[in-house]
Parts: C-alpha cells; structure tokens; sequence
C-alpha cells in the first residue's frame, strides 16, 4: 500500500513537472541565459531600510547568525553585504508565504524552531556525561516526534495541492481534445500567414 501511494506521488509531481515545462518553452525554443545582472546580483544595491528590514529579521528568527554579522560588518563588508542580500530575499520569501498560506507560513517556522532545538540538544547529549543523556535524550524525543508530525502536514499539503493541480491538466487537456481541429486550423492559419510575411520582405 505504501509502495503505491509513494508511485501516486512520483507520477503526480512528474505530470506537472512535464506539463510546466511544454507551458513554459515553445517547441523548438532554447532556454535564454539569465542577464547578468541576474546571474551577478549586487547586493550592495539594497536601501538602508532594506539592509535593517534585513538584520530585523535575522534578529528574529536566528539571533546567533545576526551575533557572526555584526562582527562581520567591519571584518569583511563585501561578505556582510552578501549574507544581508540574502537575508532580504530569504526574508521576502517568508513574507510572500505568510501572505499566501498564513497556516505553512506558521508550520515551517515552527519546523526551523524545532530543527534549532533538536540541534542544540544534539549537541549537548553527545558532550554530555552519561549520567545525564538518558534526560536530554527524554527532551529530545517529543521534540523530533512533532518534527515528525509538522513534516507530515507539509507532505500532505503539497500531496493536495499536486492533485488540484492534476486536475486542472486533465481539464486542459480535455479541453485541447474537444477544440483538436480548431487548434490545428490556427495553427495552420498562423503558420500560413508567417509564410507570406517572410515572402512579402
């Protein structure tokens, strides 16, 4: 049954894998490098107001890494302007998500929380004495169980969203079956019409 449902899911993010990439590239069309400026962002470029939205957010949700880029700054600008940039868009994400799905927007920070408190647990169980690892092994476990289950709701929410959006594929593709001969007539009229353009020059 496991096996199945893990198929379902393979096939699933395949067909809107395939279908967004016909939708995105025409036939015969070859992918355009991004710009360079693109390629080579200048994070330099944000305001004041971007870079202390930036250190804000980093205060918030890592105070540890906002410490390492404070000292940062006047060590190595460049890198400091780098991590900022980042920061930015890392923090533009999460602004965009809490807009769009308030309810992922909360499970994934709890997720980072959790992961952060797994971790430093991790850490203190393997320099602990072994008198003491059996209690941080105790608050580490309802720790990684509700991982577990935050991780769960996450799987079953892209699971759901893959469905609708399977649907919508199926709906379009029906609908390109029932319009086949008007789509070919198109096609062909265009076709026809590029062709004495090209001889009229």
């Amino acid at each position: 049954m496991k096996r199945i449902f893990l198929f379902n899911i393979i096939v699933l993010a395949l067909l809107v894998f395939f279908a967004a990439a016909t939708q995105a590239q025409p036939q015969g069309a070859r992918r355009k490098p991004a710009p360079e400026s693109i390629q080579k962002r200048d994070y330099r470029q944000l305001t004041p107001q971007q870079m202390a939205e930036a250190l804000d957010f980093i205060r918030e949700s890592n105070p540890q890494k906002a410490d390492q880029l404070e000292a940062l700054r006047s060590a190595n600008p460049d890198s400091f302007q780098c991590e900022l940039g980042s920061a930015h868009q890392r923090m533009m994400h999460w602004q965009n998500l809490k807009m769009r799905d308030p309810r992922s927007h909360a499970r994934q920070l709890e997720i980072i929380r959790l992961e952060e408190d797994a971790r430093q647990l991790g850490k203190r169980m393997a320099q602990a004495p072994e008198a003491e690892k059996a209690d941080i092994k105790n608050e580490l476990q309802p720790i990684l169980e509700k991982l577990f289950d935050l991780r769960e709701e996450e799987r079953h929410e892209e699971v759901k969203h893959l469905e609708k959006r399977l649907e919508v594929l199926k709906d379009r593709l029906n609908d390109r079956q029932k319009n086949r001969d008007r789509i070919i007539q198109k096609r062909l009229e265009n076709l026809s019409t590029s062709k004495k353009m090209q001889n009229n020059q």
